[in-house]
């Protein structure tokens, strides 16, 4: 105990916690040997103590001292220095929530990367949108004139052509026609995507 205490054995002889202690670990210490003998039970506890070289921590087993006729006299106990260990364990639980709050930042830092990510591929999912419907409008309309004037031409609207004039529109017609399906196809495609 006087080792525990930072003392030396003849400055312990006849004191009471509150004369070597201070009055909160005195407190302390004084509670838990009331538990054990309204208990009769052993306890297990930490307890601190202010050593001159500061805080200890111990893990301290108090037991009852029985007489011959098991009458509790005093309360005994056994301390192990457990302050390295509490320390270390601090220590590591400030590591892991330092790790968790970094973690934490990492995953919000991310998420906003993401979410900037998603506008940006959004906004250009409906630029796309807009100048696919753009340009469809702008070959549509051109386009559109081009098969009506071909369809006139070859009902003779405007007077009559020869063999190679009807091929010749035919040939319009059929790639007039084509350009269109493909027009068709490119934006179908686009809204699959």
């Amino acid at each position: 105990g006087a080792q525990r205490l930072g003392r030396a054995q003849q400055d312990l002889i006849g004191k009471t916690p509150y004369d070597i202690l201070t009055p909160e670990d005195a407190r302390r210490h004084l509670l838990n040997d009331q538990t054990v003998i309204e208990s009769g039970q052993p306890i297990t506890v930490e307890e601190t103590v202010t050593h001159p070289d500061g805080i200890r921590i111990y893990l301290t087993v108090k037991f009852p001292l029985r007489n011959r006729r098991g009458e509790i006299y005093a309360v005994g106990g056994i301390a192990t220095d457990i302050t390295e260990q509490r320390l270390a364990e601090q220590q590591a639980k400030m590591t892991l929530e330092r790790m968790n709050l970094e973690l934490e930042e990492r995953v919000a830092q991310r998420t906003e990367e993401l979410r900037a990510a998603n506008a940006a591929l959004a906004k250009a999912a409906r630029l796309k949108d807009e100048f696919l419907a753009s340009m469809s409008h702008e070959l549509r309309t051109p386009l559109t004139g081009i098969l009506g004037l071909t369809e006139a031409l070859q009902r003779h609207v405007y007077g009559d052509l020869n063999e190679r004039q009807n091929e010749i529109l035919h040939t319009v017609e059929e790639s007039g026609r084509h350009l269109l399906n493909l027009i068709n196809d490119i934006l179908d495609l686009s809204k699959i995507e």
